[in-house]
Order: structure tokens, then sequence, then C-alpha cells
């Protein structure tokens, strides 16, 4: 067995056990278009993301920029594209902001091995998140992660997924996000800034 029909193996593995574990629609059908793009094309690139057969996804959906240290290892992501439904979500647009800026210390704990993971293996993940909301209060929701190769088959980017729908919290609560407070802050001074910079 060649080295790509390992790969190709194991994806198909890979996704025949996430397509057990997704209940969302529109993440079980983007998982079908990275898996039938990988096993035509050897791989999913950036091209692909932009393309008609993923378009369905991207209002739920972001595009992260992998962006690794000097020994080639990821240690961060930026946000190139952000779905007008995920921005809904979390309050404000993150288009152009490094993950590490962004989001609290439990989103992070939950998603950065899985992202990491990703880029190392070159197959797809799913996630069930977290995110702060008010004092001693988690939204969970899931990620479906897909990774986007380069001609060299180096993962570059991350598609990520969302499903928003079955939102649970540990406790009830009112009380907007502090982190999207904070973001939402934060987004409004930076509207201020353009505006100003405009009228100079």
């Amino acid at each position: 067995m060649s080295a790509q029909e390992h790969i190709s193996e194991r994806h198909s593995k890979e996704v025949t056990r996430l397509l057990d574990r997704i209940s969302y629609d529109v993440q079980a059908q983007a998982l079908k278009v990275w898996a039938g793009r990988v096993e035509s094309a050897g791989r999913f690139t950036r091209a692909d993301v932009a393309s008609r057969a993923l378009g369905f996804a991207l209002p739920n959906a972001t595009l992260l920029d992998v962006c690794f240290n000097d020994y080639g290892f990821p240690a961060d992501y930026a946000i190139r594209i952000e779905g007008r439904n995920v921005a809904g979500f979390f309050g404000a647009s993150e288009k152009g902001e490094l993950f590490s800026n962004l989001y609290d210390r439990i989103y992070r704990f939950t998603m950065e091995p899985k992202l990491s993971e990703v880029v190392t293996t070159r197959s797809p993940s799913f996630a069930f998140s977290g995110t702060e909301a008010g004092e001693n209060v988690v939204v969970t929701f899931t990620e479906l992660l897909l990774p986007v190769c380069d001609e060299s088959d180096k993962v570059t980017n991350i598609v990520s997924v969302y499903d928003f729908r079955m939102l649970r919290r540990n406790f009830p609560t009112t009380a907007m996000s502090l982190h999207t407070q904070t973001r939402q802050l934060q987004n409004a001074r930076r509207r201020e800034q353009i505006a100003g910079a405009r009228l100079k």
C-alpha cells in the first residue's frame, strides 16, 4: 500500500467515524464535500473553500490561517474569513484577529489541541467547544474542523463549521458574555479609529 493510499484509507475511516457523531446537516454535508475533494484531488485547498460546493456552509464557518513558529509547529491562528452567523453569535466581527488575542481560557483550552491535531494529522476533527457567558457560566456548541492544504500538502488553513442550534449552559443566565462585551467595545473603538482616520 502506498503512502497516499494509506492516507486516503485513514481519512475514509475518520470521515465515517465523524459522520456517526454529527447531527447537523450543514456540518455533515461540509464533511462530505471535503472528503469528496480529497478523494478526487488528493487535497482540499483554499480554492475549494471559495467554490460554490462549500458556499452553503460559509455563513456558519470561519477560515483560519495557521501561524507557524520558527520550528514549523502551529503557534497561533488568524481569522481570515468569518461567516455572518458566527459574527452574530460572538457579538462582533473578529476578522483579521489572532486566536490568542480573542478567546477566553475555556475556549482556548478546548480548541488549541484540536486545531494542532488537525494541522499535524491533516485529518478532520469534531469538537464540543465552550466559551464564557457570564460568571460561572459556559455556553457550549460544536465545531467541525477541516484541514486546508497547499500544493505541498502542508495544512495552511482550517475551516471551522459551527453548530449553534443546541446551545447548553452550565447554569441559567441572562447576562451577556463578559468576553463578548469586551469584543464589542473593542469593535466600537476600532470603528471610531477608522472613522477618525478618514476625517484626517
